[in-house]
């Protein structure tokens, strides 16, 4: 019986095989578009998408199209060249409305789109696996890219998008996207996350000559590198939190990686955190001549900012506000017009390892109830002033720092708070203008070191020699649940693209 089933099996499949082979093979089409009619098949890009059916190609010459061009089925459209294959709105509604999964867009110009809620260049609402690369996407009355909605897994590269009213793209409630290489220039916002945005890389784009760079809004474990976020009329990268009470809607752009990118010459701001809850990672990133601060946190907690080049900014080089539980860490911070590290009413700080030298005013200065902050294993020399201030501030805890040539005073510290404290019990710090004598060779001078200011403060284990800082590196890391989080996000991304191609 088994074998006559096994039989009977083989006979079933080997029918199905043939059958399968006999039907007819549905080959994908190409389709021309000239605005001139002559030998194309349409003189309408839509005529043509509504005669084509999925897998289909659709070329079009170059020309100007006064359409709304609908995009409803999965197909290439291919332009002559962004230059002269133009697809204009005429200043209404949306130039190109893209609906179906995976369409591939590409050599094109599109412009004049209306200026209404949705109106854009590109709108792509709920679809993935869609690609936009090689067009221009300029003067449109709304944004140039709308990422709507769920639409997820799309890529944006190597476009130029300039001179829209609103963001040069904008992405809302969508996730797992790339944009990267493009040229984002004289539009709002360059590009804009909001409202659960998530897992999208924003990487080698130049932003530049917009009012706000790169901005995220309530927006999560998204990675921003490699970018150049330069010469914007405000600032290069925003972070920044969303409340509502009346939605009850609660969300801080937390999980963020911010790396490796060049953030020069904007109006006020590098990078500006606003009421963040973290973490988030801020790392080898260039915050050069700036407006106003480098970077600046405002009720921003919990982030590791690291190994980045801060210098010759117009204020402070990085400037802490109403923030907490943040680690700075082997930051270059140099020759800013004021103050190198500027905290304000800010707490349980980690300031270590960095270099904070030749600043306009202080090297580091506590202020204002910034309280329990540890200031360790940094060089700070050459600055105008003191090398480290606390004025108002308790409970911080200054060792093992090397001051060298900070100001003209008697002392290069500065203290109006007698409960702060300026070594670590065993050891305090090395100071370049300390005269006192080491006797029995332990390495810590027989007399204190005196701190200016009202409170009598005083370095109780003054180090005598120079030791190049060179305290174990700590290396900011996001939780590890997040990052599980997000390798399980990515498996789920591959796994999703190998369905949809079998």
């Amino acid at each position: 019986m088994a074998t006559e089933f096994i039989a009977r099996l083989l006979i079933t499949m080997m029918v199905l095989v043939i059958a399968l082979q006999a039907l007819p093979t549905i080959k994908a089409e190409t389709f021309t578009v000239d605005d001139d009619g002559g030998w194309a098949d349409h003189s309408s890009i839509q005529d043509a998408i509504n005669a084509s059916s999925d897998g289909d190609t659709i070329y079009v010459f170059n020309g100007t199209y006064l359409e709304n061009v609908l995009v409803n089925k999965s197909l290439s459209l291919i332009g002559n060249g962004s230059s002269n294959t133009i697809v204009n709105a005429t200043g209404s509604g949306i130039t190109l409305n893209i609906t179906a999964d995976n369409v591939n867009l590409s050599h094109l110009q599109i412009t004049g789109s209306g200026s209404a809620y949705l109106d854009s260049g590109i709108l792509l609402t709920s679809v993935e696996n869609c690609t936009i690369v090689n067009c221009n996407i300029s003067w449109n009355g709304g944004d140039g890219i709308f990422l709507n909605s769920s639409s997820n897994f799309n890529t944006v590269e190597y476009n130029l998008i300039g001179s829209n009213t609103d963001s040069g793209i904008f992405q809302k409630g969508s996730n797992n996207n790339s944009i990267s290489n493009n040229v984002v220039t004289h539009n709002n916002v360059g590009i804009y996350l909001k409202r659960d945005s998530n897992t999208t890389v924003i990487e080698n784009n130049s932003v530049s000559s917009n009012y706000f760079g790169i901005y995220l809004d309530a927006s999560t474990y998204n990675t921003i590198k490699d970018n150049n976020a330069s010469a914007n009329s405000d600032l290069g990268i925003k972070l920044i939190s969303t409340f509502s009470v009346k939605t009850n809607y609660s969300r801080s752009s937390d999980n963020n990686i911010i790396k490796d990118n060049d953030l020069t010459s904007n109006g006020r701001y590098g990078i500006y955190l606003r009421y963040i809850f973290g973490p988030n990672s801020i790392s080898n990133n260039n915050a050069i001549s700036n407006g106003e601060y480098g970077i600046y946190f405002y009720e921003a907690f919990r982030n590791n900012v690291s190994n980045n080049t801060v210098c010759m900014n117009s204020g402070d080089g990085i400037h802490i506000n109403q923030g907490g539980n943040n680690i700075f860490l082997h930051n270059i911070v140099s020759s800013n017009n004021e103050t190198g590290i500027y905290s304000d009413s800010s707490y349980r700080n980690d300031i270590g390892n960095n270099t904070v030298n030749s600043n306009g005013i202080h090297g580091i200065d506590l202020d204002d109830f910034s309280n329990n902050n540890t200031v360790s294993y940094n060089e700070i020399f050459n600055n105008t002033d003191y090398g480290c201030v606390i004025a108002d501030s308790y409970d911080n805890v200054i060792h093992h720092n090397n001051f060298l040539s900070n100001g003209e005073s008697t002392s290069q510290g500065y203290d109006n708070n007698s409960k702060n404290t300026w070594d670590n019990g065993t050891h305090g710090n090395y100071w370049s203008d300390y005269n006192g004598t080491d006797s029995n060779g332990d390495g810590i001078g027989e007399t204190e070191y005196s701190i200016d200011g009202s409170a009598g403060a005083e370095d109780r284990y003054p180090l005598i020699n120079y030791t190049e800082n060179s305290a174990p590196q700590k290396v900011p890391e996001l939780p590890i649940l997040p990052v599980a989080l997000a390798i399980i996000t990515l498996f789920i991304a591959v796994d999703r693209r190998k369905r949809r191609h079998t």
